[in-house]
């Protein structure tokens, strides 16, 4: 029955991570850098005689995609005449995301350890997840990217995860967390089993690669994405967790998508803190796992986006997690949360047998769920199953 099963899913994988046609889209034009759009040439056209006729500077190369530089103010008037010109396929803004639960530093503090040993969050037992664990504490050869405002390098529970990232919104080496929200979505993914602070991320073992795309104020562009998925791929990480949102619809988002799943990377994304039922990007594109919230009861949580589009639901209310400039921080609660206990949950399931693509992990994950009765149109596969899916 089980291999039944799989076939069924692997035969509707791609459609199952396709947004659905009722899906409801954003209203109005989100904000976007005024100074630059993202061009996409013909095939066999170069973008140097575009730039010559326009007087513009190509900034950034993304593959097909390339960032050209306009005039203060004129992105939006220059994306009108590129897009007409007889060597451009695609034109689009460079539209700005940010953290799908929003933090800034006032709402960010620095917690005092908490003493250990101390209660573990809900979510531990009534998923099984310490019995899972008995299976498998996850493996140092999965990495998750942490596309975020960065992480506290230092920290306690993370040092020893980390491997070397990059800051791509100040250009360094040194992606250091001045928000908060990146060290947050750390710990729950990935957090060393650390009894002096009493907390674990969902895989203990797997690393973790910092990718700072988003500002002190947990706010980004989306070419700070892309560059930084390629960035990625070619480093070998496996699963990104996405725990951002916001623009629309971007086929050179959707390009880089693509690109990465064939590469056979697992990409994780929240479904956002709107708290209704409109496709939220990245969450919302094709070859993604979107997540949702739900609450300690596994209801669905109040705040948590939700639809046929939303894939899977996990934990998102009374988080426990690592905070920035150290010790640990309770009962936090967001889709971006539970965007990174699936990204943990990925890496733990493939531990069990590194010859699995990153399809069949995904499978792993839908085919386990189980849907949560009287809430079946929050998602379409239901509630993350750790037990179930690490002993598969």
């Amino acid at each position: 029955m089980k291999k039944v099963m799989t076939a069924l899913v692997a035969t509707a994988f791609l459609a199952s991570l396709t947004p659905t046609a009722s899906a409801e889209t954003s209203k109005g034009e989100p904000d976007f850098a005024q100074d630059r759009v993202l061009v996409k040439m013909k095939p066999g056209k170069d973008e140097k005689d575009l730039t010559n006729r326009y007087d513009v500077e190509k900034v950034l190369d993304l593959q097909e995609w390339k960032v050209l530089k306009v005039k203060a103010g004129d992105a939006k008037t220059m994306k009108e005449k590129l897009i007409g010109e007889w060597d451009v396929a695609d034109v689009e803004l460079d539209y700005v995301v940010h953290s799908a639960t929003y933090w800034s530093d006032d709402r960010c503090p620095t917690p005092p350890p908490k003493p250990f040993p101390g209660p573990r969050p809900p979510y531990f037992d009534k998923l099984n997840l310490l019995k899972a664990w008995e299976k498998t504490l996850g493996s140092k050869e999965r990495t998750i990217g942490l596309f975020d405002t960065g992480v506290d390098l230092e920290h306690k529970g993370l040092i020893d995860k980390l491997v070397s990232g990059y800051d791509f919104v100040e250009r360094s080496s040194n992606p250091i967390d001045q928000n908060g929200h990146g060290t947050y979505v750390a710990g729950i993914m990935a957090g060393a089993a650390n009894e002096e602070l009493g907390s674990s991320g969902i895989d203990p073992s797997a690393m973790i690669m910092p990718l700072r795309v988003l500002d002190k104020e947990g706010v980004g562009y989306t070419s700070n994405v892309l560059e930084a998925m390629y960035y990625a791929v070619e480093k070998g990480v496996n699963v990104f967790n996405l725990s951002l949102a916001g623009g629309e619809y971007s086929d050179a988002f959707q390009d880089t998508i693509n690109y990465s799943f064939e590469k056979g990377v697992v990409i994780v994304a929240a479904a956002g803190d709107d708290g209704g039922e409109k496709a939220v990007f990245p969450a919302a594109y094709e070859n993604v796992l979107s997540v949702g919230a739900v609450d300690q009861e596994f209801k669905p949580a109040d705040f948590s986006n939700y639809g046929g589009w939303v894939s899977l639901a996990a934990p998102g209310v009374g988080m426990e997690t690592t905070a920035r400039s150290g010790g640990i921080v309770t009962d936090l609660k967001g889709s971006s949360y539970s965007a990174a206990f699936v990204s943990g949950l990925t890496t733990l399931t493939w531990s069990t047998n590194l010859q699995m693509s990153n399809k069949e992990v995904i499978e792993r994950l839908l085919n386990t769920a189980k849907q949560i009765e009287g809430t079946e149109k929050y998602t379409k596969y239901g509630l993350i199953n750790p037990y179930d899916a690490i002993f598969y």
